[in-house]
Parts: structure tokens; C-alpha cells; sequence
């Protein structure tokens, strides 16, 4: 339906009006007033979301929008905090070690150090 370019703002009423008929939608992030926004219109869309999303889960929390994103897609090239592996291991190696007294909330709230692995994937190629 197209694209979108904007500055950062609160009423997302054009954007859910033009996607309105759509069967998919990669909201903005933070998503939480676009969700808001396009729920309350009535739109019924399958949100996708990526790391980005992940990083702002708190404000949809916040906000009390869990059942507005019910059945969102989140598409993530790494792996989560309860996978095993040999970069996770690292990550999680380092964030106990250089925040052992934030670790557990740094990982409820399934961002930051998630993105390493990513980083590392650049190294590997470099």
C-alpha cells in the first residue's frame, strides 16, 4: 500500500487510514500510539515486527496493548535468550559479567545485548 517516511509524531491517523485495507503491516517503533491508533479504527491487519519491536515491548506493556498485538509476526535473525549456543553463550557470559546486577531485567526486557550476535555475524563476514 506504500510506504512511509515521516518525523517523529503521535497521531498516526493518515498512515492508518491509507493502510487500512491491508492484510499485513510493520508498524513504526516505538508502536505503541500507531497500534492504538489503528485498533481503535477498527483496521485488523497482522502487525510484523522486528528487534526494533522487541526493544519496545515495555510501552506496549505500559500501555496495556498486548491483545492490540496478539498474533504479531517478529522476524529475528538471532537467536533468543532461551536458545543455546555458542554466540548466545558469549552474550549472556558478557552481560553477567559486566551487569550481574541488572542481567535478569536486561533480559526481560529482550533487547541490548541480543543485538551482539548480529554485530559478531558482521565480524565473522569482514
Amino acid at each position: 500500500m506504500g510506504g512511509y517516511l515521516v518525523e517523529p509524531k503521535f497521531m498516526w491517523g493518515t498512515e492508518v487510514e491509507a493502510l487500512k485495507d491491508c492484510d499485513f503491516v510493520l508498524p513504526p517503533a516505538p508502536m505503541n500510539r500507531f497500534v492504538k491508533q489503528y485498533r481503535d479504527a477498527g483496521y485488523t491487519a497482522k502487525f510484523i515486527g522486528t528487534d526494533w519491536h522487541i526493544g519496545a515491548l515495555n510501552s506496549i506493556d505500559d500501555a496495556g496493548l498486548w491483545d492490540e498485538i496478539d498474533g504479531m509476526l517478529v522476524v529475528r535473525p538471532v537467536q533468543w535468550w532461551n536458545d543455546e549456543g555458542e554466540i548466545l553463550d558469549l552474550t549472556k557470559s558478557i552481560l553477567y559479567e559486566y551487569r550481574p546486577d541488572q542481567a535478569e531485567e536486561i533480559i526481560q526486557s529482550g533487547a541490548g545485548y541480543l543485538s551482539m550476535q548480529q554485530v559478531y555475524l558482521m565480524f565473522e563476514i569482514i
